[in-house]
């Protein structure tokens, strides 16, 4: 069963999932440890995918001062 999970998802289930996947479609009550187990006796793990960023770059990283605020201030811990 375990090997046969791991070739229809690619190798991409952990022995969370994989947990997850035999008990609810064959209806089983095995747990983590022992699939966990399993599966490092039959040397499978699973293949971390890469994980996708998305970040805007721009040039310019400082914006103008529109509100005119001054942040300076002459005495130590002082706000206003």
């Amino acid at each position: 069963m375990i090997i046969e999970y791991n070739v229809a998802h690619d190798g991409r289930l952990g022995y969370r999932r994989m947990t997850m996947y035999i008990n609810r479609y064959n209806h089983m009550n095995y747990s983590e440890k022992y699939i966990h187990r399993l599966m490092k006796y039959l040397k499978i793990k699973s293949r971390i995918r890469k994980k996708k960023i998305n970040r805007k770059r721009s040039n310019n990283y400082t914006k103008e001062n529109i509100l005119n605020r001054n942040f300076k201030s002459n005495k130590l811990y002082f706000v206003y």
